[in-house]
C-alpha cells in the first residue's frame, strides 16, 4: 500500500494536476511497454509521454486531502488525458502561478493538409504587426527544379497578422535561390535574421536578413568559420553587450547541428556541432560551446547572465529515435571581458533539465526566469532551478 498526502490547494477545472509520488515506482512491465510504444515499434507515438505516469490529483476536499491506492500507478493512456478544455498538466503547484484558470490555448491557423507548415522561428515583427514561421521539412523527396533553380519540398515560410476582427491572414513567402531551407529566427532591428540551412553543395548554411517590408529581399550576413562552411544553421538570437565603453552594442548567438547532412541534402559537415557567437561590428566569429549531439534552441534571461541551449541529439535527421542521446537543456554563465576586447564567453556548463518526453526544440524564457521549451508532447515548463512545473 502507497500513500500520498497533497496539501490542499484549488486546481481550477482547465488544469490537470501529477503527483510526481505517484510514479516512484512502476512495474518493469509497464516501463517496458511505454519505452516499445515510444521509440522502437512502428506505431510507436512520441507525443504520448511515457514518462508522465501515476494518477491525476483530485479537486482538494476540506475532508479529504489524502489519497491511498493499492494499486501500481496507472499509464498515462488511463488517466484523465489533457483536452482542449483542460490543456494544461501541473506537475508542482507552482504552475498555478503561471496557468490560471482563465488561461486557454486558441488554434490561430493550421494548414488543412496537416502539414507541420508552423515549425519554427515564430518571429513577431512589430513594424508590419506580423508573425514569421518557418516550416518543418515538407516532404521525404526533395529536388532541385531543373527551370527556376529552387529547391522543392524541404521548407517553406509564413508571415501570419491577426486582423482587428481576430481573423487570421497568413501570406506564404516562398524559398528563393537565396534562401532555400530557412529555420531558426530572431527580430534584427525590425528585420528578421534568420538561419539559413543552404542545400547541398553549393547554397550554404548561413545567416541571412529578410527585409520585413520586402520578404522577398534577402541579404546573405555570414556563411563560414574561417572558410570552413557552417553544417546546418538552427537558432539565432542577438545578445546587448552590457559594458558602456563596448565597440559592439550587441552580439549574435547561433547553434550549428549536422541534420541537413543526417537528413541527405547537405554534404558531410566541414565542422563539430557548436555553438558561435559572431560581432557584426568586426566581424570577429569565436566559438563560445561545443560537446554537443545536436546543439539546437538557444536563449538566455533577462538579466542577460544566463544562457541556456538545448540538444536534440536523441532524435536523428533519418527520424530515429534513441533514449540514450540527450534530449537536455544545458545552463551557462555569461562572461565579458573586462580590459580586452571581445564579445562574451560561456562558462560553467551544467545540465539545467532532462525533457521527460522527447527532447526540448525551441527555447524561451520569462521575465522571472523560468524556462519554456516545445517537447513531444507539449511545452514543458521549469523554474529557474530546474524543477519541472508543468506542460501545456
Amino acid at each position: 500500500m502507497s500513500t500520498s498526502t497533497f496539501k490542499p490547494y484549488d486546481v481550477p477545472n482547465n488544469i490537470i494536476m501529477i503527483d510526481p509520488k505517484s510514479s516512484t515506482v512502476l512495474p518493469v512491465s509497464h516501463m517496458r511497454r511505454a519505452h516499445e510504444s515510444a521509440f522502437t515499434t512502428p506505431q510507436r507515438s512520441p507525443a504520448q509521454s511515457p514518462f508522465s505516469t501515476g494518477p491525476t490529483i483530485p479537486q482538494a476536499q476540506p475532508d479529504s486531502v489524502t489519497q491511498t491506492s493499492s494499486k501500481p500507478a496507472a499509464p498515462y493512456s488511463h488517466r484523465r488525458k489533457p483536452t482542449m478544455q483542460a490543456p494544461f498538466v501541473g506537475h508542482h503547484q507552482d504552475f498555478l502561478t503561471i496557468v490560471g484558470e482563465d488561461s486557454r490555448i486558441r488554434v490561430i491557423a493550421q494548414d488543412p493538409e496537416g502539414r507541420s507548415i508552423f515549425h519554427e522561428a515564430g518571429v513577431w515583427i512589430p513594424s508590419t504587426q506580423q508573425i514569421f514561421i518557418t516550416s518543418n521539412r515538407l516532404d521525404a523527396k526533395v529536388f532541385r527544379d531543373p527551370r527556376s533553380g529552387l529547391v522543392k519540398g524541404l521548407v517553406d515560410m509564413h508571415l501570419l497578422r491577426i486582423t482587428k476582427d481576430g481573423e487570421i491572414e497568413y501570406t506564404p513567402v516562398s524559398p528563393t535561390f537565396a534562401l532555400p531551407a530557412a529555420n531558426g529566427a530572431c527580430l534584427y532591428k525590425d528585420h528578421v535574421l534568420v538561419c539559413d540551412q543552404g542545400y547541398g553543395e553549393l547554397q550554404s548554411s548561413q545567416l541571412s536578413i529578410i527585409n520585413s517590408s520586402d520578404p522577398s529581399s534577402v541579404t546573405p550576413m555570414l556563411n563560414n568559420f574561417y572558410g570552413r562552411a557552417f553544417n546546418s544553421l538552427n537558432d539565432v538570437i542577438t545578445l546587448t553587450d552590457p559594458r558602456p565603453d563596448a565597440k559592439s552594442t550587441f552580439y549574435i548567438l547561433f547553434t550549428d547541428p549536422q541534420y541537413g547532412f543526417e537528413q541527405e541534402f547537405k554534404p558531410s559537415p566541414c565542422l563539430p556541432a557548436q555553438v558561435y557567437c559572431f560581432d557584426p561590428v568586426t566581424g570577429e566569429t569565436r566559438v563560445i560551446a561545443d560537446g554537443f549531439t545536436s546543439p539546437n534552441g538557444i536563449a538566455v534571461n533577462a538579466a542577460r547572465t544566463k544562457c541556456y541551449v538545448t540538444d536534440t541529439g536523441m532524435i536523428h535527421g533519418s527520424g530515429k529515435m534513441d533514449p540514450s542521446r540527450p534530449g537536455h537543456i544545458y545552463v551557462y554563465d555569461i562572461v565579458f571581458p573586462d580590459d580586452i576586447a571581445g564579445g562574451p564567453s560561456l562558462v560553467n556548463r551544467s545540465v539545467f533539465a532532462m525533457a521527460d518526453c522527447g527532447a526540448p526544440d525551441g527555447i524561451k524564457l520569462d521575465t522571472k526566469g523560468n524556462v519554456y521549451a516545445g517537447c513531444f508532447d507539449g511545452v514543458h515548463i521549469w523554474n529557474p532551478h530546474g524543477t519541472l512545473l508543468g506542460k501545456m
